[in-house]
């Protein structure tokens, strides 16, 4: 023990840190994990799920383990949004309503109180055994907290440089919230499900006829074969189903974490006009990236458009070249946290680039000023933005490390 603490003393490790580590019994691993990593200081936000408010319980696991407290409670509210109103609100006319668009042809379909869009009776409710719940009340304790903030950003992008680490906090949490709450995600999983389960399945019945007779195979074969995609998986719940998200919910503050270490960019935008959809949090992957990264969270760049001319950009952290260690150059991501924060406009390339993403992300409804960019369109400009990284990438992969990058 003795020569544990000596060594936190060596890596400078937070007093409070090891303290709470030594009451939780895991002090060892903690000094193993700032070696390996030589993470001193940076330790905190993974070893703390994130600051307690005043009243909230302390997890019985001791708050090492994502966990959301009151994820799940009663509701009466009815008419449940996934795109919150305050949001919708940015993107009003002067008379309150909100122009929608149909995505895939660009054309208005109406106008609309932000009341009345992007929502669903019973959008957010679970059904546990016979207990009826909701994430609907959290969602609306996550907004509360972010909802000044972007009003703040808003009416003044410079104040990202002077957001406290909670209020930061808040705001990347909402933002996690917003990329899995909607029907997006729930189609993004559904497919994903879908392609694992087809796999599973063909791999169980070629084992089952191989083991069997072919008449047993049958009788057990036709059994499975209808078995909804999510019982393949040995999952509880379809991917559609409200408590699948809420699953995913409940590491929020894990992927709040892994945002706000990534770089943040707020800016106002060029005379080209913002709007939003049903996919409020836009994520952008190019194809050309490092060979050795296989598209993880922190690999996309974020665009959410927090007005009609206020963006908030959130793009991968920037990396740096090691020196030559005698065995190899390595190449790493910088482990700073949080991550760099700038203030900086937006030129018509990147507003224009944005709303192109917008629109090919979106379910089926854009929200907020037209004229807009129907999907049909998106969808060809962009991939001929992506031929021309390749391009660049193909002709100095071979001549240069670091070959120049394309905005976005």
């Amino acid at each position: 023990m003795k020569a544990q603490i000596e060594e936190t003393m060596e890596l400078e490790l937070p007093a409070e840190i090891v303290e709470r580590a030594t009451e939780l019994g895991i002090l060892h691993q903690l000094v193993e994990a700032a070696r390996q990593f030589a993470l001193g200081e940076r330790v905190r936000p993974f070893l703390w799920r994130r600051p307690r408010r005043q009243g909230e319980p302390i997890p019985p696991d001791g708050g090492l383990e994502w966990f959301e407290p009151g994820l799940l409670s009663p509701t009466r509210v009815v008419n449940q949004h996934f795109v919150p109103r305050f949001h919708l609100k940015r993107f009003a006319d002067p008379n309150g309503r909100i122009q929608v668009h149909d995505v895939e042809n660009g054309k208005l379909i109406g106008r609309a109180g932000a009341g009345k869009l992007a929502a669903e009776p019973g959008y957010n409710d679970v059904l546990i055994e016979e207990a009826n719940l909701s994430i609907e009340p959290w969602f609306a304790t996550l907004e509360s907290y972010a909802a000044p903030v972007i009003d703040r950003l808003v009416l003044s992008p410079s104040i990202l440089l002077q957001l406290t680490d909670e209020q930061e906090n808040d705001l990347a949490r909402f933002l996690i919230a917003l990329r899995f709450r909607g029907p997006w995600f729930k189609d993004w999983s559904a497919n994903l499900i879908s392609d694992m389960a087809s796999g599973v399945k063909e791999f169980a019945r070629n084992a089952t006829y191989r083991h069997y007779s072919k008449k047993v195979a049958n009788e057990l074969w036709n059994i499975w074969k209808d078995k909804p995609d999510h019982w393949w998986l040995k999952s509880p719940h379809s991917a559609s189903d409200p408590a699948a998200v809420a699953d995913m919910l409940h590491n929020t503050q894990r992927f709040a974490n892994l945002l706000r270490s990534m770089r943040w960019r707020v800016g106002e935008t060029s005379d080209l006009r913002l709007y939003t959809s049903d996919n409020p949090m836009t994520g952008h992957l190019s194809r050309v990236r490092p060979w050795w990264d296989p598209g993880m969270f922190t690999s996309f760049t974020y665009l959410v458009p927090l007005s009609s001319t206020v963006l908030l950009k959130v793009e991968p952290r920037p990396f740096r070249r090691v020196a030559w260690s005698g065995e190899k150059d390595l190449e790493e991501q910088t482990l700073e946290f949080p991550g760099i924060r700038e203030v900086k406009n937006f030129s018509s390339w990147e507003t224009s680039f944005v709303r192109h993403l917008v629109s090919r992300d979106a379910v089926s409804k854009l929200y907020g000023p037209g004229p807009v960019i129907p999907r049909v369109c998106s969808d060809r400009c962009l991939e001929r933005v992506e031929q021309v990284r390749e391009q660049i990438a193909r002709a100095f992969k071979t001549t240069e490390l670091d070959p120049p990058r394309m905005p976005l």
